[in-house]
């Protein structure tokens, strides 16, 4: 079978197993990769709070877990509202918060490892809740992921920390080259 226009065969079939449907699967592979946009860290707090964040006084870590220590600017509590609804990509590290031995269904993505197993915890607008009903097998907290899903702004309070993004996970792999 022959593609035909006005002056004869467009496209013959040898043509179109060669050239067509490898172009069409290579365009479709890029569309399915462009369904999330890529973020970062710095990307989860807005341009309002980097002002504040500059004009005060950078604190000082204590690890001993006082009231005083988990003081934080009001930079810190600041949310990037066009995230919401979005579909994002994101790397981090997995601090587990539900599971069992085999899955994890709910664990916080943060920017750096051992992040919330120290205290304090990174603020609010650096820590992300991801949720999953399926699950995701366990991941070494010592491996960075790629968390692929729904962006939300939505507070989850926990002993390790408080979040003030919540992403429903669609996809996950390990993170390279770092």
């Amino acid at each position: 079978m022959c593609i035909w226009g006005a002056k004869g065969p467009l496209l013959e079939p040898i043509m179109l197993k060669q050239i067509f449907f490898p172009l069409l699967a290579l365009m479709l592979s890029f569309q399915c990769h462009a369904e999330y946009e890529e973020i970062n860290w710095d990307t989860l707090v807005p341009e309002k709070a980097r002002v504040i964040l500059k004009q005060t006084k950078p604190r000082i870590v204590d690890h001993t877990g006082s009231k005083a220590s988990q003081e934080l600017s009001p930079g810190y509590s600041m949310f990037e509202e066009s995230l919401a609804g979005k579909r994002v990509r994101l790397p981090g590290f997995v601090v587990p918060l539900e599971g069992d031995n085999k899955k994890i269904y709910s664990f916080f993505l943060v920017p750096y490892f051992g992040a919330c197993i120290h205290v304090p915890p990174p603020p609010p607008n650096q820590l992300v809740h991801v949720t999953t009903e399926q699950g995701v097998d366990f991941v070494d907290i010592n491996t960075p992921i790629w968390v692929e899903g729904t962006m939300k702004l939505e507070s989850t309070k926990h002993a390790l920390g408080y979040a003030g993004y919540a992403l429903s996970l669609e996809q996950h792999r390990v993170y390279e080259g770092y």
